[in-house]
């Protein structure tokens, strides 16, 4: 007589191995998952650090070719400070600085809502200034720009020569804009920076 007792699974043993298979499906999704948010978080930090090193860069160039207001009287550029001066802020907000660029036209940065942005004049006069210019992208929001000036007259509250050359300090927050604020990265940034020519007075 043949023996017909076959082995095979119990439900006890069916039930661990579903959910042995269950939970290692589970934890390569959670480890597929964190790989592709990381590499994104990755690439949107380079990006945004590339970003804010250009913007530094093109505004840190301009800043230190800008000209020494020197005219007779005084063009309507600096109108708050006047002859003698290299830039002009907007006090107590300070989120703008105006200079003479090198081709002595009235140039500006000035923080707008979360975008920076520039304006050139067609003259030395800031009554003629064109369209702003964006810097900065739609995906990138400027939470924080601030300029302050060191030795920006050649004159102290003294009225004495100050003989100090003039400095710029800019600082910058910048952070991702997006849906998922896991994967916005931000950067806080500050330079400091002085005229190219020696300030000598005139």
């Amino acid at each position: 007589m043949k023996n017909n007792n076959k082995t095979g699974f119990t439900l006890v043993e069916v039930i661990v191995a579903v959910t042995v298979f269950t939970i290692i499906i589970g934890i390569v999704m959670l480890i597929f998952s964190w790989v592709i948010e990381t590499q994104e978080k990755t690439l949107a930090s380079q990006e945004l650090l590339f970003q804010t090193s250009f913007l530094m860069e093109h505004m840190g160039k301009s800043l230190r070719m800008a000209k020494k207001e020197l005219s007779h009287p005084p063009t309507q550029c600096l109108d708050t400070v006047g002859r003698g001066f290299n830039f002009e802020t907007n006090p107590p907000i300070n989120n703008r600085i105006r200079f003479i660029n090198d081709d002595n036209l009235c140039q500006e940065f000035f923080l707008s809502g979360a975008r920076l942005k520039k304006r050139i004049s067609t003259n030395d006069n800031a009554d003629r200034f064109k369209a702003p210019l964006y810097l900065t992208p739609p995906y990138l929001e400027v939470v924080s720009f601030r300029v302050n000036l060191i030795g920006a007259g050649q004159i102290d509250t003294l009225g004495q020569i100050d003989r100090i050359q003039p400095r710029v300090t800019l600082f910058l927050e910048i952070r991702r804009a997006g849906p998922k604020p896991g994967l916005l990265p931000s950067v806080k940034i500050q330079t400091t920076l002085s005229q190219r020519d020696l300030d000598i007075v005139k």
